[in-house]
């Protein structure tokens, strides 16, 4: 009869002294044994989804290696290293849903073939003069200079998405490079690269009137693998 009396308080104490995550009160400084929360994407919001004028899927098999597991981290080395070579130093990274962005500075281009201009002129946010006796040249004496300018967005992401008419401004668009982050956090560099992930290259085109503000382009008059040219031949080479 002792021996179970004994028995019976040891299970009373036993009990008593078990908490369960859900009998922790606001405050307490009792750990529950839960799973700590993921790490906090520190990656600043893209606008998004996009409406851009020049749309071109990258396959995967120009991002990684087919048949090797790869990760996020992968992809962007890759995109890194080909807009580098392409001439592409200053971009910013951002978040979207399911994945990221990364995108170039503001560049000036000639509109008749994609080709970016020389030197100073493609980055300069002012509108470049025509050179000297050209059909530019002189258009340019009786209706003024205009320019043509654009950034290109890398958006990786396991999550479809459609253009919605969410328009990025010129004066938006000349910033992007600058107010994303100049790298991806950890925590989405070791995402796994699954095959649910798409790769997009959108392009946002901007006209520069001879007079008024610069207006987004709804529908370029050059495919986006002619926007992409100083990229794309670097991202076809073998892995």
């Amino acid at each position: 009869m002792r021996l179970s009396l004994t028995l019976f308080l040891l299970l009373i104490l036993l009990t008593g002294c078990t908490t369960r995550p859900e009998d922790v009160a606001p405050g307490s400084n009792v750990s529950a044994n839960v799973n700590p929360s993921p790490t906090t994407n520190t990656l600043p919001e893209f606008p998004w989804p996009p409406n851009s004028s020049a749309v071109m899927s990258i396959p995967s098999e120009l991002l990684v290696k087919t048949g090797s597991p790869a990760k996020l981290a992968d992809v962007d080395n890759r995109l890194r290293r080909a807009l580098q070579q392409g001439g592409y130093e200053k971009f910013g990274y951002y978040h979207i849903p399911g994945g990221f962005v990364v995108v170039t500075q503001l560049e000036q281009f000639d509109i008749a073939t994609g080709t970016p201009l020389a030197d100073a002129n493609r980055w300069s946010t002012t509108t470049a003069p025509p050179k000297l006796f050209t059909v530019e040249y002189f258009r340019s004496l009786i209706k003024g200079t205009s320019g043509h300018f654009r950034v290109i967005a890398f958006a990786v992401t396991n999550t479809p998405f459609q253009e919605t008419g969410k328009v990025v401004a010129a004066s938006e668009a000349a910033t992007l490079a600058s107010g994303g982050s100049n790298s991806l956090p950890a925590d989405v560099r070791d995402q796994p690269y699954g095959e649910d992930y798409q790769c997009n290259a959108l392009v946002y085109e901007f006209l520069q009137p001879n007079s008024g503000p610069a207006r987004f382009v709804n529908s370029s008059a050059l495919l986006a693998s002619r926007h992409l040219q100083k990229i794309l031949p670097y991202l076809e080479q073998p892995l």
